[in-house]
């Protein structure tokens, strides 16, 4: 008699922005990515090393609590069962451009509960910053989708412990008034309800059909930083 075997594909996929001289920075938030080398094999010497330097706010990176509120959990103090395990997806791909309010939160993810991991998808990066174009950065930042105060307090109500996305996560300028708020609401609210937030994710279309997926974040543990670079990998079953 033959038994019955289930074949499980699993793959992986790299949400994470290559660092280079045109990676995402936020404005405001700091120095670009800059690298030197200091030792090459082409120039004769045995081996490569280079140095690098950046804002913690370059490209894909995690902000903890203290990046706005004071004495808050410092990167390197997340927990790990925070930053590794399932992950409900959200396609938000019709609000590209949009705020994300609380009712588009509502009406697209009222499945969500308490200690959920999100990962929010309007595919705005990759509209905006693609590895084969010029990077429009300054566009991003203007017509991104980005969270409204209410949607951020959605958030914080539901008692997600997670809010990755791949858009932006607070407007660096509204699109009518062309001003923004410089208290920086929707942060404070996150971050005062300790929710980790990997920001400018990158190739979300490879995921944004399934409900969920197995995510991996992994900020560097530099210590007493409020936010680190941070590789971001999603993983799937077929």
């Amino acid at each position: 008699m033959l038994g019955k075997y289930v074949f499980l594909v699993i793959m992986l996929y790299d949400l994470t922005l290559p660092l280079n001289d045109d990676t995402i920075l936020i404005p405001g938030g700091g120095n670009a990515f800059k690298a030197e080398t200091i030792l090459s094999i082409e120039q004769g010497h045995a081996a490569a090393v280079h140095s690098f330097s950046q804002s913690t706010h370059v490209g894909t990176h995690m902000d903890a609590a203290a990046h706005y509120i004071g004495g808050g959990r410092t990167i390197d103090q997340i927990e790990l069962d925070v930053l590794i395990g399932p992950a409900q997806v959200i396609d938000l791909r019709e609000y590209s451009g949009e705020y994300i309010t609380s009712d588009v939160l509502e009406t697209e993810a009222s499945h969500v509960e308490k200690g959920d991991r999100l990962l929010m998808i309007t595919g705005d990066v990759d509209k905006y910053f693609h590895r084969a174009e010029n990077p429009q950065i300054k566009t991003l930042f203007e017509e991104g989708a980005c969270f409204s105060v209410d949607g951020a307090k959605w958030l914080v109500d539901k008692g997600v412990r997670m809010a990755a996305n791949d858009f932006v996560t607070e407007s660096t300028k509204d699109a009518k008034t062309k001003t923004f708020d410089a208290d920086r609401p929707v942060h404070n609210l996150l971050c005062g309800a300790d929710i980790a937030i990997p920001e400018y994710l990158c190739n979300t279309d490879k995921v944004v059909e399934e409900k969920s997926i197995d995510l991996f974040c992994l900020p560097l543990p530099i210590t007493g930083f409020e936010a680190a670079p941070t590789r971001v990998i999603a993983r799937t079953y077929d």
